[in-house]
């Protein structure tokens, strides 16, 4: 059988036909099963990745243990190498270094990396030779490696200004340099010029020629010959010639040779003061001072080896990971950098755009892309200005850019993207069906792009059409690539359908194969939160903030648990503390505001609000939250008022239908109508312009068409959280109508303080006492502003409290229909 063993994932995978059970090095009494094209999440984007002949599972995990060690023993050396570490952590590394080195496989790993490139100033190994002095094993290595370091430096030198024409690119190149270090011929020849030893040269250099892996490379002889001449060159003492013994005179007893050993292709620490890997890490753990240090170590040791050209490629790659873990500002820092090094370069332009955009700053983001365009990446800049408008809500400015895009690089391989942005936006302005057949079209012709797939996946999964779209997500997953957008789209799609153990079950597969990813631990977290699995729930979200300490939504679902749990201290204190450990915390902010809103601290739940628009005026969901709070205090005017302040397209459903229900609550049926856009209902914005709708026509007393109207809509709606505002709404209708027969059927499941007032009216009238009762106190507990006259008046008619009835019917009526139709905008975003 094969297996694919990698030491930094720590995880074996064992071929069985088309599947491959996984084994961790830590837990190996735990396996699961998976595909191979998961295979890269499953390793978590480990770079030592081999495939080995095994001849059963129990040897497949010797060679796993033997690659987990080599690779914990690279690591503990790095850290003892480290001016910068603790010198107490660096004296218990030693220690343990001793035992590791040991093992031959394991000295003979790490020799072969870091004998591979000098040290730089991030080492510091006479700092790491004391601190030795009682290990002998690791101090005899240590001395071999400072000794060895002049002769490092010209072997790397040398190679380093080879000719690129001996390559066919600069792949070759690199596939090359890997090879050599993997098989020690870094760590041989340094070795043999350290030692001035030319016959240990000659018996290296033979060996390298005779490397089957770099046989397959190109011209592979004129390199060598033109890496190791010069090398020779620097020894005292000429290289013998081979002589040649006559058949009598050779010893006859054979020299047992073992098996090299081939089992890592590690090139996570190709070069030990410049490893993206390792900045990458630092990042993950918030460590911006150490990643700063590691990253420009690594373009100066780029641009003194005349690799001036890689340098902004690195840069780049950092800079991008850095926005995949909440560090936009690093991230600007490293691409302005990476300009500095070479400002005509359009791709680090776009990049540095793309900075702006997360920052946004858009002036600056456009003015990147200006420079992106004028250096050659002219589709990248036209896509990107489309991205700035979309996110400041300009869609029809945006629709208009991606179409120029597509017609302009109609033959660019990467125009699918500008398809994908076109059919999103087109979407987004309610074009759903031509986005869709944009969308079908785009994964025709490009069948392998996951982002085609996925972006029609969320399209369906937005119009309520969950069963194709969960169908799109997993033929991502399984056929395509197994992407976290996808995982996300296929989770809160089974959400919707009201299956929790499917998305639970798809969460765990998620965080299975991303583990490195936070919104994988994210996604689990909440499915636990949504099934009431609360300390299972707290559990992971602490593991979340423990291994990715960058992202804020570990303690977000802490919080939210605790206020799902009823314990809203806890709650409070988990948002204040992560708003004071996050630089950018907007989004933890509004939900302490939210957390104020409903649970009846309407006063400090506009400050917050206001005080989040008055510091980030472009974060519309702030001003909604302001507008709700005004809503619910009563002060319905001003509600508008902040309502019409909000010009961003991609919120003009959701504005109008705010307004429109406010309308509604006032009597003013003309222009509440006149807001909202006529149309067969589709999204869930559609769908509450809908009840509105209804609402208008039962509050001006057209009960029969308001009825078909919400048993129509009840029949049809895909959306659950939405459902309950029609029943509820019917309800309202058939108790002004005294048609109690089938009421009970109607009732909708959900708890909130809408469907809580509604069920109150019902189980008074229907005499269910206890029922009615328990809904009271819940009320009693909780209930908005605005509707605290209507639960008094209902406790004083049902004889649920000691007050004097004040109202009648009508007014019974007119209050139940504001609460449903201001209470329908508060879960339409």
């Amino acid at each position: 059988m094969y297996a694919l063993i990698s030491g930094q994932a720590a995880k074996a995978a064992f071929a069985y036909g088309d599947n491959y059970k996984v084994i961790s090095a830590d837990t190996s009494d735990h396996c699961y099963e998976t595909s191979l094209a998961n295979a890269n999440y499953v390793f978590s984007g480990a770079s030592d990745i081999n495939q080995i002949e095994v001849s059963s599972e129990e040897e497949g995990l010797c060679y796993l243990k033997n690659a987990v060690e080599a690779d914990r023993a690279l690591i503990l050396i790095l850290m003892l190498l480290d001016p910068e570490e603790d010198t107490e952590i660096k004296k218990e590394t030693a220690e343990i270094l001793n035992d590791f080195l040991e093992d031959e496989h394991t000295r003979t790993f790490v020799s072969n990396q870091l004998f591979s490139a000098p040290s730089s100033d991030l080492t510091d190994i006479n700092a790491a030779k004391k601190l030795s002095t009682e290990h002998k094993k690791l101090l005899t290595w240590l001395i071999e490696l400072d000794n060895c370091q002049e002769a490092i430096k010209k072997i790397r030198t040398t190679w380093d200004f080879l000719s690129s024409s001996l390559f066919k690119n600069s792949e070759d190149k690199d596939l090359a340099e890997s090879i050599l270090i993997d098989r020690g011929a870094f760590y041989q020849i340094s070795t043999a010029l350290n030692k001035n030893d030319s016959r240990l040269f000659n018996s290296a250099k033979f060996w390298i020629f005779a490397t089957p892996e770099l046989q397959k490379i190109n011209n592979y002889r004129k390199i060598l010959s033109e890496w190791l001449t010069p090398l020779s060159e620097e020894l005292s003492n000429p290289i013998p010639k081979p002589v040649i013994r006559p058949e009598s005179e050779k010893r006859k007893k054979k020299t047992k040779l073992s098996k090299p050993k081939n089992i890592s292709n590690h090139k996570m620490f190709e070069r030990v003061n410049s490893q993206i890997e390792e900045i990458k890490r630092l990042l993950r753990m918030k460590d911006t001072n150490k990643a700063r240090r590691y990253a420009n170590e690594l373009s100066k040791a780029q641009i003194q080896n005349d690799n001036k050209d890689l340098a902004p490629i690195s840069l780049c790659n950092i800079a991008s990971y850095s926005l995949d873990v909440f560090q936009p500002s690093f991230s600007l820092e490293m691409l302005k950098k990476a300009i500095q090094i070479n400002n005509q370069d359009g791709w680090c332009w776009g990049q540095l755009a793309d900075a702006y955009i997360h920052l946004e700053r858009y002036d600056d983001a456009e003015n990147a892309l200006e420079e992106a365009v004028k250096w050659g990446a002219a589709h990248f800049g036209l896509n990107g200005l489309a991205r700035i408008y979309r996110h400041k809500g300009l869609l029809s400015d945006a629709k208009e850019t991606f179409e120029k895009a597509i017609l302009e690089f109609a033959d660019n391989q990467d125009v699918w993207n500008s398809f994908c942005g076109l059919g999103e936006v087109l979407h987004e302005l309610g074009e759903h069906n031509k986005a869709i057949s944009l969308l079908n079209d785009t994964i025709e012709k490009y069948p392998s792009q996951s982002k085609a797939h996925t972006s029609l996946g969320h399209i369906l999964k937005d119009l309520g059409q969950f069963e194709e779209a969960i169908q799109i997500f997993k033929n991502a997953i399984q056929n395509i690539e197994p992407t976290a957008i996808a995982y996300v789209g296929l989770i809160h799609s089974y959400k919707e359908i009201g299956d929790l153990d499917k998305a639970l079950e798809t969460a765990k597969e998620f965080k299975s194969s991303f583990s490195i990813e936070s919104s994988a631990w994210r996604e689990y977290g909440d499915c636990l939160l949504l099934k009431k699995k609360y300390s299972h729930a707290l559990k992971t979200y602490s593991q979340m903030i423990e291994e990715h300490p960058y992202d804020y939504t570990g303690i977000r679902g802490k919080a939210d648990t605790y206020w799902s749990m009823g314990k809203l201290d806890l709650a409070e204190k988990a948002f204040d503390e992560g708003i004071k450990s996050f630089d950018n915390t907007v989004s933890l902010q509004l939900k302490r505001a939210n957390l104020y809103k409903e649970t009846g601290k309407l006063e400090l739940s506009l400050k917050s609000f206001s005080e989040i628009v008055n510091s980030y005026p472009t974060v519309v969901s702030a001003k909604f939250g302001q507008a709700e709070a005004f809503k619910k205090l009563g002060y319905f005017d001003k509600a508008i008022e902040i309502y019409k302040t909000i010009d961003d397209e991609r919120a003009s459903h959701y504005k109008n239908t705010s307004i429109a229900a406010i309308y509604v609550a006032q009597g003013n049926y003309a222009d509440a109508l006149k807001t909202i856009q006529p149309g067969e209902p589709k999204t869930k914005s559609d769908w509450v312009a809908e009840h509105i709708r209804g609402m208008a026509l039962l509050k001006s007393k057209k009960i029969k068409d308001a009825v078909e109207l919400f048993e129509s809509a009840i029949s049809k709606i895909p959306f659950k959280d939405q459902k309950a505002y029609f029943q509820s709404a019917l309800i309202v209708a058939k108790l002004r109508n005294r048609d109690l027969d089938d009421i009970i059927n109607y009732l909708p499941k959900e708890q909130n303080d809408v469907t809580n007032i509604i069920k109150l009216h019902v189980y008074g009238y229907l005499n269910e006492n206890s029922l009615a009762q328990e809904v009271y106190n819940s009320l009693q507990a909780h209930c908005v502003e605005y509707m605290m006259p209507l639960r008094d008046e209902l406790g004083a008619q049902l004889k649920l409290n000691d007050n004097r009835t004040k109202h009648d019917r009508e007014w019974l009526f007119e209050q139940e229909c504001n609460v449903i139709a201001l209470g329908i905008t508060s879960i339409a975003a």
